[in-house]
């Protein structure tokens, strides 16, 4: 497993988390993904690289890179997360 301390871009959904950052992982890659909220509440969670989209550092600042991590489990603040996503 692989901890990532930064991202400069994501969004989240339902069943996952898409993530820009320098580093990008090969799919297959589980990481431990801390997400906190404004308010200081932690989300952790386990997640699978599904995909991802890298390039060259000279093209890096004119494409979309990152990566498509899909939730394996929750280990603190799973009902946080949910609550972002209205029923």
């Amino acid at each position: 497993m692989v901890s990532e301390k930064a991202c400069s871009r994501y969004a989240l959904f339902r069943q996952g988390i898409y993530l820009q950052s320098k580093t990008i992982y090969k799919p297959g890659v589980v990481l431990i993904v801390e997400i906190t909220k404004r308010d200081g509440t932690i989300v952790l969670l386990e997640g699978k690289v599904r995909w991802s989209k890298k390039a060259p550092a000279e093209f890096s600042h004119k494409m979309k890179l990152g990566m498509g991590i899909q939730v394996q489990k929750f280990l603190q603040g799973e009902d946080v997360f949910q609550t972002i996503f209205p029923q």
